[in-house]
């Protein structure tokens, strides 16, 4: 009786070292499972901010483009050629919510001087100086890359609120 025991544990044991290799076999899988699609998640992430016309950037700044040629281009559509380049400039010097910067400031460094300043006159342009006006251009190329950050610091908040708004309904649920 004694043998048939120790047979019957011995049994067991190497049911459970098999069981247990099984599992750590498993939790092994479930992790490389985990890691591959972080990675690939990562992958998608890095992606649609290389592509715009993924997140739909693209789409919305045609939208706003094509708007302010209807507005403009309301007779005569063979006179919209004419109308794109104040429609594009505006776009560029308009302040966006997100960043609350304007396109301009984040790529050249600078705030643009719109052209109706230099016809009637403004502080800024009667005060032009082009020494300074050197150094300080300067300067703004120095610290572009800070207001870029800090640009894309306000869209990241914005973006957050954005979410909490959409999801503040949202139930969350778990399944089994």
């Amino acid at each position: 009786m004694a043998s048939e025991f120790t047979g019957f544990m011995k049994d067991m044991s190497s049911h459970l070292e098999a069981i247990a290799k099984l599992m750590n076999a498993t939790q092994e899988r479930k992790i490389e499972v985990v890691e591959k699609k972080k990675k690939l998640l990562t992958e998608i992430a890095s992606l649609t901010v290389a592509h715009l016309q993924a997140n739909g950037k693209v789409e919305v700044a045609n939208r706003i483009i094509l708007d302010g040629l209807e507005k403009r281009v309301e007779c005569s559509r063979n006179t919209w050629v004419d109308e794109l380049l104040p429609i594009l400039w505006a776009y560029r010097t308009t302040c966006k919510v997100t960043t609350e910067a304007t396109t301009f400031m984040l790529a050249y460094g600078a705030e643009a001087v719109v052209p109706l300043e230099i016809t009637h006159g403004s502080p800024r342009v009667e005060e032009y100086e082009p020494e300074t006006n050197e150094e300080g251009m300067r300067l703004g190329l120095d610290l572009i890359d800070e207001v870029r950050d800090e640009a894309n610091a306000r869209n990241v908040k914005h973006q957050r609120k954005a979410s909490l708004y959409y999801n503040r309904k949202v139930k969350e649920r778990f399944f089994q």
